[in-house]
């Protein structure tokens, strides 16, 4: 935030595989306590090596809910082990039952000085992929694991819990009654809001490629996901915000609405004279250095100190109203290029930032319906605004009751420009056959035939892993024979965490599951 450059990379470097993209050991030190947990796991996964050494390290001073030491399993918003399954990473101390790290001081602080006055609850996690603790089942770099099938309504269904869990305290009255027990420290970090939607589409398209899901599964994933989504209504919130989450399910090439393909966008207002409107485009608005002066007055007259007042920006017409939390600012002038029908901008930073005198540029994305369909154009404005929580009240008297900090009108071409927004290229993967490993490992037994993919299984809640089957196909001749004409029985035994050996006629099979399993 606040600054514009590019950052560049040595291409020279990259190309001649000096430099490296994946990493064996990343050490995030406290960044949960500033962008918690989820946000950590969507930056980190795709560049953290698959080999089995590799290791992300986790910390935490702070805590929010009322009981420091119980609060770390709802930092994912899912049980740990569902959602260790999906993203092949685990706190290792989930699934071996212990840690070698001691925070038997911690516990003792805690409990001397009591919850109430204690502010900070010192935590240390080590996170690796579930297959690194099986010694008999080590995968090296650049072998291909095909990763569990999931049920396309259950992880439709797992999706939109998570998704429920991260945004349904937007709404006042289910912030009031989740947080009784404490609900004075639940109002002084009521502002520290760390999950958007964009945030939430990056997870999305996260547990689609770790899971490598088809296009054609994926829309039924999302189907649901979606039907769910629409159908809710217990979060009001969720309404203003819904046009914010489909505009970076769009931009993340997770999922195409609908409405996008097929509803012709009027070429009116802002889009006179375009070529093409794409499904999202990209709202910049020039805030006056004036107002960002007032507001800062603002904050500072207050009666209760206003501690990080989290900014949207939203679209107001007569009756209509959303919200997009996305925001990127930076001090400086937009420069409108480009023409009429592909418009373009530049933008030029204000060297000296805070201390500079001019305009605050603030961009969003949105889907471009929103300015021509909804309502006429020249009844929509453009808000900056002040998120409205328990912990952002205090500002009311000074900017409203919509804690508006500066709007223009939609045509008001000196404040507000529009330009065509991109997207990423939508991931494609084929569809699941063959056996769970393309790449076969020497040290497994494979006298029997053709292991199938594993099925996940979950509970009536979509909540928990209930279940890990696999099947195994009998192509020895001999097996075949015994086991289908003379009723041989095969014996199962759990060699390891990961693997359970199937013996039948004097031959063995080992059958992987890829994560630790009570057999």
């Amino acid at each position: 935030q606040f600054k514009t450059q590019l950052l560049r990379l040595s291409s020279e470097e990259y190309l001649q595989e000096q430099a490296p993209v994946v990493f064996n050991v990343i050490e995030t030190s406290n960044l949960i306590d500033h962008i918690a947990l989820l946000n950590i796991l969507i930056a980190v996964i795709p560049i953290l090596s698959p080999s089995p050494s590799s290791v992300l390290y986790t910390e935490s001073l702070l805590f929010r809910d009322r009981d420091a030491t119980k609060e770390f399993a709802n930092l994912l918003y899912g049980d740990i082990g569902t959602v260790g399954l999906m993203l092949d990473l685990c706190p290792i101390d989930y699934l071996s039952g212990f840690t070698s790290r001691s925070n038997t001081h911690e516990l003792i602080a805690y409990k001397l000085i009591g919850k109430e006055d204690t502010s900070q609850f010192h935590q240390v996690t080590t996170w690796k992929r579930p297959s690194s603790c099986d010694s008999d089942f080590r995968l090296h770099d650049g072998r291909i694991r095909l990763p569990p099938v999931f049920d396309n309504r259950q992880l439709g269904t797992l999706l939109f819990d998570m998704y429920h869990a991260m945004f349904e305290q937007e709404d006042a009255m289910t912030f009031m009654r989740q947080n009784q027990a404490n609900l004075l420290k639940a109002i002084s970090t009521s502002n520290l809001l760390h999950y958007m939607r964009e945030g939430f589409a990056m997870l999305l398209r996260l547990v689609r490629e770790r899971l490598r899901i088809p296009n054609t599964t994926w829309l039924e994933v999302m189907d649901r996901f979606l039907d769910l989504e629409e159908a809710d209504q217990t979060m009001p919130m969720n309404t203003v915000n819904r046009n914010d989450l489909y505009a970076h399910l769009y931009r993340q090439g997770v999922h195409v609405m609908d409405y996008f393909k097929y509803e012709r966008i009027p070429t009116i207002g802002r889009f006179a004279g375009w070529e093409v409107v794409p499904p999202v485009v990209r709202v910049i608005l020039s805030v006056p250095r004036e107002k960002i002066d007032a507001f800062e007055r603002a904050i500072r007259t207050a009666k209760v100190p206003v501690a990080t007042p989290p900014l949207h920006c939203d679209i107001r017409g007569t009756w209509s109203h959303n919200i997009f939390n996305a925001v990127h600012v930076a001090f400086g002038r937009v420069i409108a290029t480009g023409t009429k029908s592909n418009p373009r901008v530049l933008f030029e930073e204000d060297p000296d930032g805070w201390k500079g005198d001019m305009p605050l540029v603030v961009s969003f994305c949105l889907p471009s319906l929103l300015l021509a369909r909804i309502e006429p154009p020249e009844n929509l404005r453009i808000c900056f605004s002040v998120r409205s929580t328990t912990g952002t009240a205090m500002l009311i008297p000074a900017l409203g009751l919509e804690l508006s900090i500066y709007s223009a009108r939609l045509m008001d071409e000196e404040h507000v420009f529009v330009v065509p927004e991109s997207s990423l290229p939508c991931p494609d993967f084929e569809e699941p056959s063959g056996p769970l490993l393309r790449s076969g490992l020497d040290t497994l037994l494979r006298e029997i035939g053709t292991q199938e993919l594993v099925s996940a299984e979950l509970d009536e809640q979509c909540e928990l892993v209930q279940s890990l089957t696999t099947k195994v196909r009998i192509e020895d001749p001999r097996v075949k024979n015994d086991f289908g004409c003379n009723g041989a029985m095969p014996q199962i035994s759990q060699l390891s965490p990961c693997i359970m050996r199937l013996s039948v006629s004097g031959r063995s099979q080992d059958v992987v599951f890829l994560f630790p399993v009570v057999g």
